[in-house]
């Protein structure tokens, strides 16, 4: 599909919702598009309208491509690909046309027709399950209609091969016949996991690309959004500032790992973080922030899983070990984290009290059920509908106190409300770091004058925030 426009034929009867430029720049030169949202017969649909260019300069673009590699300038093209080649095609009496320069960066530089979908900051996920099957987006905005079809399929199963072995080979892990799946992170910080052929996927190839943001969702924007509220929000931190051992848990794509990253940021900047991951997905702003990741061998000796990662964290006095997500021999390892002192956070696979409980207690992962009280807090997060969006938003929190399971924060369906636990809970946090229940509650309301401050002035951004924290420790510390 090199250097082949995307098809432009919405559904007859689609209305369009609203459309929007996407911009960004390669090597100096400025690239754009337009994507238009619709709908139509129940249905929601994402299409991307490219810049038009003449069919005979793609043509001629397409055939010097091909001779790459015996041209002289085979060197620039390596370091400077749009602007070598732009510089080629004028030599040939080509105008230096917009067009050109779009399809050079998404299909030299980028991922082929997948790139404008990925440029987008407005998507989250896409996912393709085979050939001939449209793309699948899922929008932060639009999303009344859950997944949108793209403007985008892959006609031959080869096609699709080709941009999946093309990730593959950017992530830097094997895909095969023989090693079929893939589960890694793209230099761009994308998360892929996709299949190989048609030894285990009937339609052929596939994969689904989890989008994280390059600035990580703050807490202040996670309240905007309704994610939580300042009173909520001011007492998670309240528990991680005393090293408490959180854990987020919830469904699949319910905002678990974005609460976790807009939380740890809010820990305090000197402090030493360990975050131990399968795929890199956090960003904190902390000079002593140390991000691990897993190693899969088909040697075992080679092979370093999270259990041997944190391992090595406890041996480098961390004030505090995050780990991505938990869901096997690692959950003791963290737990008696937990015991020794350390901060804990984490994410987990679950949607009620019982049910994490009940995971956390049976093989793979093995949690003594004594060891298990050493949990501070479980915020449970969902995606739920509200008319025609859908939210992520904090429906639960509870954690153990006076080694028995109590509920903190209730969602009414309308505001959060405290529960009588959720000051027994903080104090008890306070006593391990030799604090007064006073000083506690003083603490959570320090934090949320200061979300309120931060949220009076439209403070979102994540550079912004960071230098504001520096400076609430260190007032904080009566410096």
């Amino acid at each position: 599909m090199m250097f082949r426009p995307l098809p432009f034929n919405p559904p007859s009867g689609a209305r369009l919702i609203e459309s929007y430029r996407v911009e960004y720049e390669v090597e100096g030169q400025r690239i754009s598009y337009v994507v238009c949202l619709m709908e139509g017969e129940g249905r929601g649909f994402y299409y991307v309208r490219e810049p038009p260019v003449e069919g005979s300069s793609l043509e001629e673009l397409r055939r010097l491509v091909e001779r790459a590699h015996l041209l002289p300038q085979r060197r620039q093209l390596l370091e400077r690909p749009l602007s070598t080649l732009l510089s080629l095609l004028r030599q040939r009496g080509l105008d230096h046309e917009q067009g050109l320069a779009y399809y050079i960066a998404r299909d030299v530089v980028g991922y082929g027709p997948l790139e404008p979908f990925l440029r987008d900051q407005e998507v989250e996920d896409l996912s393709c399950e085979g050939y001939r099957r449209p793309l699948r987006v899922w929008h932060r905005r639009f999303n009344a209609h859950e997944w949108l079809t793209a403007n985008l399929a892959f006609e031959r199963g080869e096609e699709l091969d080709a941009l999946v072995a093309k990730m593959a080979f950017r992530a830097g892990r094997p895909l095969s016949a023989f090693l079929p799946l893939l589960d890694a992170s793209l230099p761009e910080g994308y998360r892929i996991s996709a299949t190989w052929g048609r030894d285990i996927s009937p339609a052929g190839s596939s994969f689904t690309i989890r989008k994280f943001r390059e600035r990580p969702y703050t807490l202040t924007e996670l309240i905007s959004l309704g994610t939580l509220d300042q009173a909520l929000a001011a007492y998670l931190w309240a528990l991680i500032s005393l090293k408490a051992f959180l854990i987020i848990a919830g469904p699949t794509a319910s905002g678990k790992t974005t609460l976790l990253n807009a939380l740890a940021t809010a820990l305090h900047p000197n402090w030493k973080v360990v975050t131990i991951e399968d795929t890199r997905e956090l960003l904190l702003p902390h000079e002593g922030w140390k991000s691990l990741t897993t190693r899969p061998s088909p040697f075992d000796k080679a092979a370093v899983d999270l259990e041997k990662l944190v391992y090595q964290a406890l041996r480098e006095r961390p004030d505090y070990i995050i780990l991505g997500e938990t869901r096997g021999r690692e959950a003791s390892m963290l737990f008696q984290s937990a015991a020794l002192g350390h901060g804990v956070m984490t994410t987990f696979h679950a949607s009620t009290p019982e049910g994490l409980l009940a995971r956390m207690a049976s093989p793979p992962l093995s949690v003594d059920r004594e060891l298990l009280r050493q949990i501070d807090a479980v915020a449970f997060i969902a995606r739920l509908r509200e008319g025609e969006k859908v939210v992520r938003r904090v429906v639960g929190l509870g954690g153990f106190v006076g080694g028995e399971w109590q509920e903190l924060y209730r969602w009414t369906g309308r505001h959060w409300e405290a529960q009588p636990a959720a000051s027994a809970k903080l104090e008890e946090a306070a006593r391990r770091s030799a604090l007064s229940p006073q000083e506690a509650e003083r603490m959570a309301e320090r934090r949320a004058s200061f979300l309120d401050a931060l949220l009076a002035a439209k403070r979102y951004g994540y550079s912004s925030i960071s230098r504001e924290l520096r400076w609430f420790y260190l007032r904080e510390a009566g410096g």
